[in-house]
């Protein structure tokens, strides 16, 4: 009976043991990954601050020419038939609230993950492409 109770007894001490020496290596695991993680962030942000300050040069300066773009439409609006002037001034001011609206989306976006890094940057571009395109098409229209 005592050597039952002693082979039980040795049983549940070997198994403490195993559980804690495999616990430990779980936090060991967990450490290491959570060091491995916290690396690979801290690297992406320095690509995200790098390329968001490339990007940010280009993004001013298209800006910048939109923004004189849609000044030299404003002071073409003068030569434009009485008729159409309101509707001529209209479409400058919603092109000129996009451009101001891209601004303004650029000015607050926050850094969260890649992936809405990612996304932002996609759209944004996207967005800006077609204002430009729209600001082109517009210049065209009306110079016929």
């Amino acid at each position: 009976m005592k050597t039952i109770r002693r082979n039980s007894i040795g049983i549940f001490l070997l198994a403490a043991l195993a559980i804690s020496i495999n616990a430990c290596n779980e936090k060991c695991d967990d450490k290491t990954t959570t060091e491995k993680i916290e690396q690979t962030t801290d690297e992406f942000r320095e690509e995200f601050n790098q390329e968001y300050a490339e990007l940010e040069a280009e993004v001013n300066q298209r800006m910048e020419k939109n923004q004189k773009f849609i000044d030299s439409l404003k002071s073409t609006a003068k030569d434009q038939a009485e008729n159409l002037k309101e509707e001529y001034n209209k479409q400058v001011s919603e092109l000129e609230e996009q451009n101001n609206q891209l601004k303004s989306e650029w000015k607050d976006f926050k850094y969260e993950t890649k992936e809405n890094w990612i996304s932002f940057k996609e759209e944004f571009k996207h967005d800006m492409n077609s204002l430009e395109e729209a600001l082109k098409d517009f210049g065209k229209d009306n110079k016929k």
